[in-house]
């Protein structure tokens, strides 16, 4: 798919993985992906044809690369945030708000209309939008059509989208920063608000659905 900026990505890891004196960066397990990111349609195929596990990264946020920081609690140790560029054939793109569904086992429908069609679909044998998993156990044709919508989470038609890169050389990086403000977290917008809940990401989705 097509990078919006495909000039520029954004990378927050610990300082652990950090490994200085090589001339690249390769993904460690303490950071492997969900084990959702298999369902996303492709990524087995480019899991198999690398090899390895890739290197989470955020390719968009709005007007910005990555989420902006915000108060609360920083982890144990300070972050590095890396910016570099990579070529659109070396990035896996998907949509941020989309890819919740994914991991949320929830079909990602491409229209408002699309989205009450599939709902009605369910009350009609019992079963709810947010059901999990197992609810659609007995209903192979329900999960065959949740899994094809996976396909719409592979897009650049986003303002918040996130990549793989399976490889990032010294040449590919343009900035290295240290993220040491304690009374800072950097790189998520998934962090508790004060209402004790995270961003709804899917309730997010609907609301831009026509």
């Amino acid at each position: 798919p097509h990078i919006i900026r495909k000039d520029s990505g954004n990378f927050l890891f610990p300082v652990r993985l950090f490994l200085p004196g090589r001339f690249f960066l390769l993904c460690h397990q303490y950071h492997l992906l969900s084990k959702y990111m298999i369902l996303c349609p492709g990524y087995d195929k480019e899991l198999s044809r690398r090899k390895t596990v890739p290197l989470w990264c955020w390719v968009r946020f709005k007007n910005s690369i990555c989420p902006p920081r915000h108060r609360g609690h920083a982890k144990s140790e300070p972050g590095i945030r890396i910016t570099f560029t990579k070529p659109p054939e070396d990035v896996f793109i998907t949509d941020y708000r989309r890819y919740s569904f994914l991991l949320n086992y929830r079909y990602i429908p491409e229209s408002l209309k699309d989205k009450l069609q599939f709902e009605e679909k369910l009350g009609q044998i019992g079963l709810k939008t947010n059901a999990d998993r197992q609810s659609y156990g007995n209903c192979p044709e329900i999960c065959r059509e949740i899994e094809k919508s996976f396909e719409r989470c592979i897009t650049s038609e986003s303002d918040v989208l996130q990549g793989c890169v399976w490889r990032i050389c010294l040449s590919d990086v343009k900035e290295i920063e240290f993220l040491r403000d304690p009374a800072f977290q950097y790189g998520t917008f998934n962090y508790l608000r004060k209402n004790g809940r995270r961003f709804d990401w899917i309730g997010d989705f609907y609301k831009k659905l026509q």
